[in-house]
């Protein structure tokens, strides 16, 4: 049975990761999943430059526009607001959820691990 995941990465001001973690998730042995990015919005960066290139339809990306209050209090929020709404229609053919950040470099079989340690854990 081939499972079906969900990466989410928040991500804000960090353009020159995000591509890496694109490439990275692209790269992936495991190719049965939905990549799905909020981006917390900010004007002087043009993000569709640096990815439209090599993304295609397994991803999802999302803008959020800056908040009024603390950036630290609102990345935070509206981040953990934006894994919340992810589309509930993208996650009813979803099996498991992975939280893929933005600054972390995953191995390419990654996903393939994690799933063959899913397959060996006993049902409860």
């Amino acid at each position: 049975m081939s499972r079906k995941y969900l990466l989410i990465t928040p991500t804000y001001k960090r353009p020159y990761m995000l591509r890496q973690c694109i490439l990275n998730a692209k790269n992936q042995t495991y190719k049965n999943f939905v990549h799905s990015i909020a981006i917390q919005h900010d004007e002087k960066i043009n993000y569709e430059k640096l990815y439209d290139d090599i993304v295609d339809d397994r991803w999802v990306i999302r803008y959020y526009k800056k908040p009024k209050v603390h950036w630290r209090r609102a990345i935070h929020k509206n981040h953990l607001n934006a894994l919340r709404q992810i589309d509930y229609e993208m996650r009813k053919d979803i099996d498991y959820v992975v939280k893929f950040d933005d600054d972390d470099i995953q191995k390419g079989n990654y996903l393939q691990d994690i799933d063959n340690i899913i397959q060996e854990a006993p049902s409860y």
